[in-house]
């Protein structure tokens, strides 16, 4: 059971990771790297509703 819930935490943990880098490539104008959002907008159909459901379901891929 241990094995699990640290395998689950390690994914949070670099999902979060990823999501911080993509966040600051994004910001610093180097890409057009917002795949979170972009995860969102597919299941919202709206960007300026996609942050909530994008992080969710990047945190959940991460996690798997």
């Amino acid at each position: 059971m241990a094995t699990i819930l640290q395998t689950f935490i390690a994914g949070l943990v670099g999902t979060g990771l990823m999501s911080v880098v993509m966040t600051v490539i994004h910001l610093k104008g180097w890409a057009n790297a917002d795949m979170i959002r972009a995860l969102g907008s597919s299941v919202t159909k709206k960007y300026e509703d996609a942050l909530g459901p994008g992080l969710g379901l990047h945190l959940f891929a991460g996690m798997l």
